[in-house]
């Protein structure tokens, strides 16, 4: 299940009330600006800044459609956030629509020319105008870089064929009912730009992912020409089952051992109001690793928000877990690489 979107802040506009009137609580800290002609109040005290930053997106697309005079629907990773798809949150907004932009734009809205757009490819969501959950996936496969591509149809997947690692097996079902529609409708695309890079990431999506973090893990491992791993495996334990990000079991790791992989976001060891602290959250996830490792007999990798932003160190710490000789197999159309825009 997707989380929603935080509470925004309410926009306000000159146009509704001019900018005479704004300028003062504008000097006095009132409110602060979001875009040309839109202002909203200041974060809140307390508020965790990337939290209020997902929260502006809707605020920031309520302030872009109050602008437009055209026909439109926001589109590509803008959709993909306002569905909480694991999009990456920027100041830039997406649209599509039917007729070629003017000569007057704006720096932050971003407009894709789609003359054959269909009225069932745009759904109301939020009370905006956004293209339907399967052409945001298919827009996105197309259009953002394979890592952020992979997490946004990695989430698709996941909310559209509702998967679930309890059930695993129906969940399975539904994906590939899921990801065959999608490859149908990107077929239905003909020959456009980065079709062979969209088809690619389709068919290595997966819904079992639950969060960013590990669909970029698995994006790391497949660039790497690493088999792609299994996701959520339960694995019965001496304190009960648990269910690593990735596992590589032996039979995928000739000659080795079979290896686990997490990716750690910084809120699992945050302190929580009445709850555990972060010391005796790293206790207990220690003592998980541990179990993991008896149970298996896998070695265990951890990686954070740090390998990320050093993909290449992290890919080398990833492959020295596994045989030195092991088969590897290319996947160029993976690789990262700047999103056209």
């Amino acid at each position: 299940m997707m989380s929603p979107l935080p509470r925004p802040r309410p926009v306000v506009l000159t146009s509704t009330f001019g900018f005479d009137q704004l300028r003062r609580e504008l000097r006095r800290g009132e409110i602060e600006r979001l875009r040309r002609g839109a202002y909203v109040e200041p974060i809140a005290p307390g508020v965790d800044p990337w939290q209020q930053r997902e929260a502006d997106v809707l605020s920031r697309c309520q302030a872009v459609a109050a602008s437009l005079r055209c026909s439109f629907a926001f589109s590509h990773e803008t959709a993909a956030a306002l569905r909480s798809w694991q999009a990456p949150v920027t100041d830039t907004v997406h649209i599509v629509q039917r007729f070629r932009p003017g000569q007057s734009r704006s720096d932050d809205v971003i407009r894709h020319y789609c003359p054959d757009l269909d009225e069932q490819d745009v759904v109301w969501l939020h009370g905006l105008p956004v293209t339907a959950a399967e052409r945001t996936a298919v827009d996105c496969a197309l259009l953002s870089s394979p890592p952020v591509a992979l997490a946004i149809v990695d989430a698709a997947l996941r909310s559209l064929g509702s998967v679930s690692r309890f059930r695993r097996a129906e969940s399975s079902e539904r994906q590939e009912t899921i990801r065959a529609d999608l490859l149908e409708r990107l077929a239905d695309r003909g020959s456009v730009r980065h079709v062979r890079r969209a088809r690619e990431v389709l068919v290595h999506a997966n819904g079992f992912a639950e969060l960013g973090g590990e669909s970029w893990l698995r994006w790391l491992a497949l660039v790497q020409g690493l088999p792609a791993p299994e996701l959520q495996v339960p694995i019965a334990t001496a304190r009960g089952v648990f269910y690593p990000d990735a596992m590589w079991p032996e039979s995928m790791v000739p000659g080795g051992r079979p290896v686990l992989a997490e990716y750690d976001g910084v809120d699992k060891y945050a302190a929580t109001p009445g709850g555990r602290g972060p010391g005796e959250r790293v206790v207990r996830q220690t003592d998980r690793e541990q179990l993991l490792v008896d149970a298996t007999g896998a070695r265990v990798l951890r990686f954070t928000k740090h390998d990320r932003r050093d993909p290449n160190g992290g890919a080398r710490r990833l492959l020295r877990a596994f045989p030195s000789g092991m088969p590897r197999t290319p996947r160029p159309l993976l690789l990262s690489r700047r999103p056209r825009r």
